[in-house]
């Protein structure tokens, strides 16, 4: 039983019993945490992820309504972060990206496919990785399984979730439940020193922003809401909360079709790619294609003009589009090489200048089949 009693100030002091008593004694005496100016002034900046955005180490949380488009634009902010590119005229630090898919699932493969097919690039040695399974954020087991999931990406800079309501299945949205899963945030940014931007979507009521507790509005460092009017089908994600920076900058963009193939019934496969709104690039501008490649391009176009026939249908190439054999276009390539003076030497260069074209996504290629794009 503790005991109560007045030391000479009045001051209530507590009689702990004897066994507490002992524990106390034999912990060491707290050390002050205080720091003063010469100290804080020392101390660094922390290094930003994407310049006047987030900071590396950032919580971030990206809101808005069903259909805004807000899943499109974390996955290109992902895919700027992975390359390396600037987002929307801000310096980007690039390292590794995982991306949840919560909610999308494997809907986000053809919006890579889009990103891939517009900037004309392959996507192999990009340090963006996905998880398709949903994965609930208020158990620890869930936490712990998503920090063995960002162990598979080099250099880990940036934590998407999408959505945040797919990764509290049950969850209330309230205050406990979303106290819980900032934890989880928290504990992520903490083991991993990555950014974490959270994809939500507004209440009922889409003027007082994001769903549920205000809890996680109030522990991020940024956030952007998502709009999109449904005449001019044009978005704005704009900067409502910024800890220690600028409010109100605002990015207009819009969903670009991009046509990825056929299905097996002969029909389109489409996704979309943000682009800005005022037809500005969103990334890097491609240098113009030179040498054996330029050659091979010319080729290819010749070759398709003079023998070109409707590609066969399928899943890999674009429905209606006319390519040529890759044998013949090879054959013509062969023909223009003039600095390549044995069959070898020519073998190897046709084969760069495809995978070149390739991973710039100027020409498609699958199978005995090519087509320029």
């Amino acid at each position: 039983m503790m005991r109560f009693s007045l030391n000479k100030r009045n001051a209530p002091v507590v009689d702990a019993p004897r066994s507490i008593r002992g524990s106390l004694a034999m912990a060491a005496p707290p050390t002050t945490r205080v720091l003063f100016w010469p100290d804080l002034d020392a101390m660094p900046r922390p290094p930003q992820l994407v310049k006047r955005l987030l900071d590396t180490s950032g919580l971030a949380l990206l809101v808005g309504p069903p259909g805004c488009g807000k899943s499109f634009l974390a996955c290109d902010f992902g895919l700027h972060v992975a390359l390396g590119w600037p987002w929307q005229n801000r310096k980007v630090r690039q390292g590794g990206v995982l991306y949840m898919s919560a909610e999308g699932g494997t809907g986000v493969v053809p919006r890579l496919r889009a990103f891939a097919q517009h900037h004309r690039l392959d996507l192999t040695d990009a340090p963006f990785g996905v998880v398709l399974e949903p994965t609930n954020l208020l158990d620890q087991r869930g936490v712990d399984q998503l920090l063995a999931d960002t162990r598979a990406i080099d250099d880990l800079a940036l934590v998407i979730i999408d959505t945040a309501a797919r990764t509290m299945p049950g969850g209330k949205e309230d205050a406990e439940d979303i106290g819980a899963f900032v934890a989880a945030c928290d504990r992520i940014r903490a083991e991993t020193s990555a950014a974490v931007l959270v994809v939500h979507h507004v209440g009922k009521d889409a003027s007082r922003g994001a769903r549920g507790s205000s809890v996680l509005p109030a522990a991020c460092d940024t956030v952007i809401e998502v709009t999109r009017d449904a005449s001019t089908k044009v978005a704005t994600a704009e900067v409502t909360k910024q800890r220690d920076g600028e409010t109100g900058a605002a990015l207009a963009f819009s969903l670009e079709v991009a046509e990825l193939g056929a299905d097996e019934d002969g029909e389109p496969v489409t996704s979309c790619i943000v682009v800005a709104a005022d037809g500005a690039p969103t990334g890097r501008v491609l240098a113009p294609v030179s040498g054996q490649a330029r050659i091979a391009l010319d080729q290819l176009r010749r070759a398709i003009e003079d023998a070109g026939e409707p590609l066969p249908a399928s899943n890999h190439s674009p429905a209606g589009k006319r390519g040529v054999r890759v044998d013949l276009w090879r054959r013509y390539c062969y023909a223009a090489f003039a600095s390549a003076e044995t069959a070898d030497a020519k073998s190897k260069a046709f084969r760069r200048a495809m995978d070149t074209l390739q991973g710039r996504a100027v020409i498609g290629a699958w199978g005995e089949w090519a087509w320029c794009t």
